[in-house]
């Protein structure tokens, strides 16, 4: 292996480390975030009396009730799977590069 092709595959891991720790980040803010929201409206609903209570209880019913038949979450152990899978698929080059996102979007 030439010394040309050894700096660009290091260039690469390095960029895909770089760029795994930033995603790994971004979960992170998104778990915390989650909690903050979950604190909040726990916050919010023990400040409501019995009746406005009752009131929020039915409108999450009606929310979660009019979701499209399929749409239901998935646990951690699915949504771990479908992360590694995803890594999987980018190890392979199943992926496209910011600039052929954005020269598809110019064509929507």
């Amino acid at each position: 292996m030439n010394s040309t092709v050894a700096t660009r595959i290091a260039a690469l891991i390095l960029y895909l480390c770089i760029y795994h720790q930033k995603f790994l980040n971004l979960i992170l803010r998104l778990k915390v975030m989650a909690r903050i929201i979950e604190s909040e409206m726990l916050n919010y609903f023990t400040q409501l009396n019995d009746a406005e209570k009752k009131s929020v209880v039915q409108m999450l019913k009606t929310f979660i009730k009019g979701r499209k038949e399929g749409e239901q979450s998935i646990n951690i152990e699915q949504y771990n799977a479908e992360l590694m899978e995803s890594e999987a698929e980018f190890e392979r080059g199943e992926y496209i590069t910011h600039e052929q996102l954005l020269a598809a979007i110019k064509e929507w």
